[in-house]
């Protein structure tokens, strides 16, 4: 049988490609200005770490979004690696 879904993008790619990318903002840049440790930012950008309430609000703040946007990105993408087959 063929899948016919696929898990939607994380929320640390997003982060990577549509912002820090075109802002030429390294990990270590983001974490300072998050005021988070590199090590966090660095395995959210991998997946390896969860958008948390407390990240999201910190991301909205830094870029312009909101905190719903990220937690929306990344409930969205743990409920597609649930359906994805």
């Amino acid at each position: 049988m063929q899948p016919t879904h696929r898990a939607m993008t994380p929320p640390g790619v997003i982060l990577l490609e549509d912002l820090m990318t075109p802002l030429n903002m390294t990990p270590q840049a983001l974490a300072a200005a998050l005021e988070l440790p590199e090590n966090v930012v660095v395995a959210i950008i991998r997946g390896d770490e969860p958008v948390t309430a407390d990240v999201a609000s910190r991301l909205a703040s830094c870029f312009g979004t909101t905190p719903e946007f990220w937690l929306y990105a990344q409930a969205g993408y743990d409920l597609s690696k649930t359906t994805a087959s």
